[in-house]
């Protein structure tokens, strides 16, 4: 017997819970409309018989998941700015955009893969998806997974091919517009998309996060992934396993990375970096904020413009520290060390100098080359 349809609520049900979808008779059917107290649902459900995509599967070849069963609903909420959005959808992805009429909009959607429409349909239906609001009146969405599930698997195929699997869980992705000042906490999630956001948000994910157009705090952290955010607005505080990049963007940065790479391009605001590895930082605005870049494997490379005023401190273990022939005209070195090996020539591997009236302080500390320049165009 299949189970009960997945869009279920905490007492009293929420808008998202009323959506409930209907069968249809031929396996691909959508269900009428519905006004609810708070906004509209459309729904339905559908299955298909196309091979899953995006690491869903290992491959075009497979029959294992070649059938595909979703159920989908959409409700609309009343919230004031200020207040707080709550996702957690540990096997699915989250997408925030700008809501267009001030109100949050949700769409949820939950797939199933199976190799056959039924048993894609129950694996479906073991996911519950809830929406209510908490006694602090925070909208809370939450995804339910089978008790025991996991989310990813690695699996090997008779091909010696290794993939990470997600279809042998369900899977289910929110979409929700976000009005303007209202914040977004994101528990758990597969990846995260962000665009044109006026608010804050914080996000917890196991692979990528992206973000554009932000204006608000970003607050992000992935497991596996990399960490992507141009043309923000607000301090940034971001951990990833892969490559962090900050483009762009004004506000402190607090960015941290291990074994991945850094970079920072354009914006404003003081940079704080731990990264394993390289480092890029590069700025055509004149700066006097604090620097704090480490990189515990890598080289360092830092572009300021010509008319920042900082207290430069460059240290480097295995490398040398060297100031760009554009930047020694307008360097004031007061002192520079040069390492224990390579004689009369060996390079100058930790160097303290000014640029304008050192306002700032500026600490590098590399296992590599630390290379200090000005920006060029």
């Amino acid at each position: 017997m299949i189970a009960a349809v997945p869009f279920v609520s905490a007492s009293p049900p929420g808008p998202l819970d009323r959506a409930r979808p209907r069968w249809g008779a031929s396996g691909v059917a959508r269900a009428a409309a519905a006004v609810l107290a708070l906004g509209v649902a459309a729904l339905g459900w559908g299955c298909a018989a196309a091979q899953p995509a995006g690491g869903f599967g290992p491959g075009e070849n497979d029959p294992g998941f070649s059938h595909e069963h979703w159920a989908e609903a959409a409700a609309a909420y009343d919230i004031a700015g200020g207040r707080w959005i709550d996702v957690d959808a540990p096997a699915g992805d989250v997408t925030l955009t700008r809501s267009p009429d001030g109100q949050a909009r949700v769409r949820a959607r939950v797939n199933g893969f199976g190799p056959d429409d039924l048993s894609a349909r129950r694996l479906a239906h073991t996911v519950k998806v809830r929406d209510w609001f908490d006694e602090a009146g925070v909208l809370r969405l939450a995804a339910d997974l089978p008790a025991g599930e996991t989310v990813e698997e690695i699996v090997v195929d008779a091909r010696g091919r290794v993939y990470v699997n997600h279809a042998r869980v369900p899977r289910a992705d929110f979409h929700v517009a976000v009005p303007r000042d209202v914040n977004v906490r994101v528990r758990r999630c597969l990846a995260l998309s962000a665009r044109g956001v006026i608010g804050n948000v914080e996000a917890h994910c196991q692979h990528d996060a992206a973000v554009r157009g932000h204006e608000g705090d970003l607050r992000l952290t992935c497991d596996l992934g990399g960490v992507m955010v141009e043309r923000a607005a607000g301090d940034i505080t971001a951990e990833g396993c892969g490559r962090v990049e900050v483009r762009d963007s004004s506000g402190a940065k607090v960015l941290r990375c291990s074994p991945g790479a850094v970079t920072v391009l354009g914006g404003d605001g003081k940079v704080e970096v731990d990264a394993g590895g390289d480092v890029q930082v590069v700025s055509h605005l004149p700066r006097a904020e604090a620097h704090h870049i480490i990189s515990e494997r890598g080289g360092v490379r830092l572009s300021v413009s010509p008319e920042s005023s900082l207290a430069i401190h460059a240290f480097s273990a295995n490398g040398a520290v060297v100031f760009g022939d554009n930047l020694l005209p307008l360097a004031k070195v007061v002192s520079r060390t040069a390492g224990a090996d390579g004689g009369d020539d060996r390079p100058m591997n930790s160097v303290d100098a000014f640029l304008g009236a050192g306002e700032a302080p500026v600490d590098i500390r590399a296992r590599g080359e630390v290379r200090v320049d000005l920006y060029r165009n």
